[in-house]
């Protein structure tokens, strides 16, 4: 039997992170990986299994994950940024892949507010809409 390929929805927009403590990405344990297992003992993170509770991705892909009925996303961000510096002015594109969604239709509107609200003083998002897979190639090429 064949697995059936799992859809993926592409959301594009800018983020503005405020605060100097929020990476851009999930930055897991350089000792235990992240493990479930061998996080529990682990003294550089404190069983916690990553070097910061969250990331950007974290934040965005947490809202739009749940209001798209899906758990796996993949964040796609122009350039890189050192973890102590705030990006501001108009905010750093990015796309948020979302993989096996059983909502196709979330209101991405609404659920930009809801990412503001629940961050507000440390993260922000604007723009939020709908692309194609396309885009995140010319996303990764962004300086």
């Amino acid at each position: 039997m064949q697995d059936r390929p799992q859809a993926k929805l592409f959301v594009e927009g800018r983020y503005k992170k405020l605060s100097r403590d929020l990476p851009q990405t999930v930055f897991f344990c350089p000792e235990c990986k992240g493990h479930p297992r061998r996080r529990k003992n682990c003294t550089k993170c404190e069983g916690f299994g990553k070097l910061s509770r969250e990331s950007v991705q974290e934040l965005i892909g947490w809202v739009l994950g749940k209001a798209c009925g899906t758990r796996k996303h993949k964040f796609h961000g122009a350039g890189r940024e050192d973890v102590d510096v705030r990006m501001l002015g108009r905010g750093r594109p990015f796309i948020m892949e979302l993989v096996g969604p059983r909502i196709l239709d979330a209101n991405l509107a609404e659920i930009e507010a809801q990412i503001n609200d629940r961050n507000a003083g440390r993260l922000e998002v604007e723009g939020l809409h709908w692309t194609e897979k396309e885009r995140v190639r010319v996303i990764k090429e962004t300086p």
